[in-house]
This record gives C-alpha cells, structure tokens and sequence, in this order.
C-alpha cells in the first residue's frame, strides 16, 4: 500500500508539473518573464485578425506579451477559466539593422564578419504574421491529453521495469545493470516519442497556417529562412547570452531546413501559392 502511495503522490506532481503552467500562466508570465516589452496595438489587433481567420472562439481571453525570448509560445486555453497567453519575441520588432545591433543579441565582432547579416534578419510583416498564426494555431489545438500523459506514462513504465528487476535478478550486480537498461530504454523511448509528437504538432501549426493566404505562407518560408540564420548564430557561438529556449527548441524541435522544406512542398501543391518564391 506505501508503495501505491508514493507511485500515486509522484504521478500526481508529474501531471501537475505538466498541466500547472497551463492554468496559471499568469504567475509564469509575472515570475519568469520579468523583461517584457511594451506590446505595440498593432500587435493586439493582428492577433483578433488571426484569430478570426482560425477560427478561434472567446479571442479576448488570449493575453499577449512580448519578451526578450528568440521563441514564440503559448500557455493555456480559450476554453479554460484563465484564458491563455501568446508570448512573442521582441526580434519581430527588428525594423533597422541599427536595432539589432543595439539590441546586443548578437556580438558585433560576427556582425562584423557577416556584414549583411542584420539586414537579413530584420523580419517582413509577412513574417510576423506567419509566427504569430503558428502559435495561435497550437494554442487552439491544445492536445492536453496526448502531451500531459506522455511522462507519466513512462515514468509508470519505468518504475515497472525497476520492479520486475527486483523481483526477477536475484545477483545484486545484474539487478543493478538490468536498472541501467531500464532507465536508458525508458529515456531513450521517451525522447523519441516525445520528439515525434512535438513534430507533428509543429508541422500540423506550419501547415494550418501557411495555408490561411499566399501572404501567410510567404512569411512561413521567409520565417524558416531567418530561423537558419538564427540557428547558425546560435551554433557558432554569436550570441553572448543564448537563450535556454534557443537550446531547447533546437534540440526537441524539428530542423528548420525540414520545416521549410515541407512548406515548400506544400507551397507546389496549393493554387494560389505559384508566385512565391
């Protein structure tokens, strides 16, 4: 019985974990975005726009900030009693080459060395507006379900592994390496499946959003263009303070080469699309 207890009390904390971020995302916005930037009404009135054309109900529950993030993202649900939250990156404001480099975000020494860089990630309207339909997109295909039982599901599954492993390897020393099997297997399984369902559900928003008008999905293909620049930064190490977000979604996230190249395919087989380049 302790040990349902604890398996029950650690599941619990796992999905609270998973699911607490969601319903009170306004203590998450006061407590871990601290430099927000004032949000232009621009900004507001794109937002009703897309959410209009996606047909998202009860838009005036959607909060939007603007962060020194590189990453959009979103928290909550329309249908939940705190509304949700669009957290935007203040790069889509880069509209002279002199912003980004007074925004430090890049180290002058490789903006020396790539001249024409800034200029390149300075992003269009278009641009902006294929982000922005991306997340709100997400946000109103919340699959809470499918990505709120992911990790307790293996955590089950692992602490099963654990247990037929006390019961089955009488040898201290195999009982001890059939648990470094179970724990890698289990980890390794979770990224995958986990990294699978964070790719359709990316793809799913790209597609969805690329597809509401041709000016939308210009910005798709212009957005993951930047997005390589963004990463190759990234990589090269030209970012003095780089982002957790930035790591995380380069890891967990699918490339942005892929990204574009489906919306490029996608982009031939949609009529009005013929002129984009």
């Amino acid at each position: 019985m302790k040990k349902v207890i604890v398996l029950g009390a650690v599941t619990c904390g796992i999905l609270t974990l998973e699911f607490g971020p969601h319903f009170f995302h306004q203590s998450v916005v006061s407590n871990f975005m601290l430099n927000t930037k004032p949000v232009q009404q621009e900004t507001f009135d794109l937002c009703q726009s897309i959410c209009r054309k996606l047909g998202i109900n009860k838009s005036n529950k959607i909060e939007v900030v603007v962060g020194e993030g590189f990453a959009a993202g979103n928290l909550g649900s329309t249908s939940l009693r705190n509304g949700a939250v669009l957290s935007l990156p203040y790069t889509m404001y880069f509209a002279t080459r002199n912003d980004i480099e007074r925004s430090g975000i890049i180290k002058s020494s490789y903006l020396s060395r790539h001249p024409d860089l800034a200029d390149k990630l300075i992003p269009s309207p278009n641009c902006n507006k294929f982000q922005m339909a991306h997340e709100l997109v997400r946000l109103k295909y919340k699959d809470f379900i499918l990505s709120g039982t992911i990790l307790p599901a293996f955590y089950l599954l692992g602490y099963g592994g654990f247990a037929l492993c006390n019961k089955w390897a009488l040898q201290r020393r195999l009982r001890i390496l059939n648990k470094i099997l179970v724990a890698v297997g289990t980890l390794s399984f979770y990224h995958i499946v986990t990294s699978r369902v964070m790719n359709w559900q990316v793809y799913r928003a790209d597609r969805v959003a690329a597809t509401i008008d041709p000016t939308y999905m210009a910005g798709g293909i212009e957005f993951m263009r930047k997005n390589q620049l963004w990463e190759k930064a990234f990589l090269n190490g030209a970012m003095p303070e780089a982002s957790i977000m930035m790591l995380m979604g380069y890891l967990w996230h699918p490339p942005s080469g892929e990204r574009l190249k489906r919306l490029l395919d996608l982009k031939n087989f949609t009529p009005y699309c013929d002129d984009i380049d």
